[in-house]
């Protein structure tokens, strides 16, 4: 079943907005590295550039509106009792307003999913999806410089949006360089929730740290994450904190930010970022209704070299569940990358990487462990090996990728199975 009324209104956004993209220009961004600032004279001004959308400035006023379309094709081989899968699918559909106001202090930030999210009504019991649930609220997010100097800028965030954790999470998913995040990644980090965090840099912007409190877990394997919208279960809440030092933040690291070296760069750039977090979840629908604690760490950098990008991760977890039977499991993840990008052709820029990605769970006592989905069959080792082919038509905002990943499971006990999962993908922003 679908939404009539958030069918109606996203055909009525993406009427507004212009078609087809264009460059990610750096420069001229407000506080959060987005889009221009608004103008501080008088009067309205309304721009529609490739790639951005439509803009509305006035005095001490900026709204941004945009879209974003992900169309895959997949086939997958699976090994066992796991059927093969062939089709097409809308990976995301999404609809984001952003902004400043009151002297480019106030910032915030709306977006919307329309394509139905399966992992979402399968949670919630529902996946023929008769709640009718397009249109989630992804991101919904306050944002003020409550102190802003030549020397230090800090920020209060406030709402529902990205943990900040991982820096591939991060980054955001419009300008990833592979069809889709890491396997590591997408295990202990890239899950969005309810927080309050403030958000500092240091200078000319080298060092960066955030620290908060958020409604769930960090990590989107976990069942204490498995929805991005819920109020707090309990009393208890995650602690985030994080630090990151370099001299490329603005260019490789933050919320849409994009990945790769589509502009050569002339001098070597790097980011190395430290985070960690802590927290207890209520998963009053999920395993026996356990309480659990759980601890992650995460360290990562990336460098850009000429028109090679780098990125490694590396993830650590305990966590123990206080069900029937006490249960405890620690895991560790990792991931690295590298991709090449040619110099634009007339039409078409290309580019080509490689991603090796690895899970490991390890220590699980009781014989399973109910928090890590990753984890179903207990202790298991998991990896992935990815290829991708990239052409950049317009930058990042549009492009079609040609991906293939080889997924091979081995759990302690069991026969391992290898998986080959073939994938085109197209995203367009408008």
């Amino acid at each position: 079943m679908t939404n009539p009324i958030g069918s109606s209104i996203f055909a009525a956004l993406a009427m507004t907005s212009v078609a087809l993209a264009g460059s990610n220009d750096p420069k001229n961004t407000n506080s959060n590295g987005n889009d221009p600032k608004a103008p501080q004279d008088g009067g309205v001004k309304i721009s529609a550039e490739a790639g951005k959308g439509i803009t509305v400035q006035g005095d001490n006023f900026r709204l941004n509106l945009s879209n974003r379309l992900q169309v895959n094709l997949g086939y997958s081989a699976n090994e066992g009792d796991v059927e093969d899968t062939f089709g097409v699918k809308m990976r995301r559909a999404r609809t984001m307003l952003q902004g400043d106001a009151y002297k480019d202090t106030v910032h915030y930030l709306v977006q919307l999913e329309w394509a139905d999210d399966m992992r979402y009504r399968i949670a919630q019991d529902d996946p023929d999806n008769e709640a009718g649930n397009l249109g989630n609220l992804l991101d919904g997010l306050l944002m003020w410089d409550f102190m802003k100097s030549d020397d230090m800028t800090m920020t209060l965030r406030f709402g529902q949006g990205k943990t900040l954790f991982g820096q591939e999470a991060t980054d955001g998913a419009a300008g990833l360089e592979f069809i889709d995040r890491g396997l590591a990644s997408r295990t202990y980090s890239a899950a969005r929730s309810g927080q309050l965090q403030v958000v500092g840099k240091m200078g000319t912007g080298a060092f960066r740290w955030n620290v908060g409190m958020l409604n769930n877990d960090v990590a989107a394997g976990a069942i204490g994450s498995q929805r991005d919208d819920s109020p707090n279960l309990s009393n208890e809440m995650n602690w985030v904190a994080g630090a990151s030092f370099g001299s490329g933040h603005d260019e490789m690291y933050q919320e849409n930010r994009n990945q790769g070296a589509l502009v050569a760069a002339d001098e070597t750039m790097w980011v190395a970022n430290l985070k960690v977090a802590y927290g207890q979840n209520d998963d009053a629908d999920g395993f026996a209704a356990a309480e659990y604690d759980a601890f992650t760490l995460n360290a990562s950098g990336a460098a850009v070299m000429g028109r090679m990008h780098l990125l490694g991760e590396l993830f650590y977890r305990d966590e123990s569940a206080d069900a029937a039977a006490t249960i405890e499991s620690k895991s560790f993840g990792w991931q690295g990358q590298g991709t090449y990008t040619l110099e634009k052709g007339p039409s078409v820029q290309w580019a080509g990487g490689a991603r090796i990605s690895g899970v490991h769970i390890t220590d699980v006592d009781a014989g399973a462990n109910p928090i890590l989905w990753a984890a179903a069959l207990g202790e298991a080792t998991i990896y992935e090996f990815q290829l991708v082919a990239s052409a950049f038509y317009s930058g990042h905002n549009l492009k079609t990728q040609i991906g293939y990943t080889l997924q091979n499971i081995d759990p302690d006990s069991g026969d391992s199975t290898t998986n080959h999962v073939f994938e085109l993908q197209s995203q367009i922003i408008f």
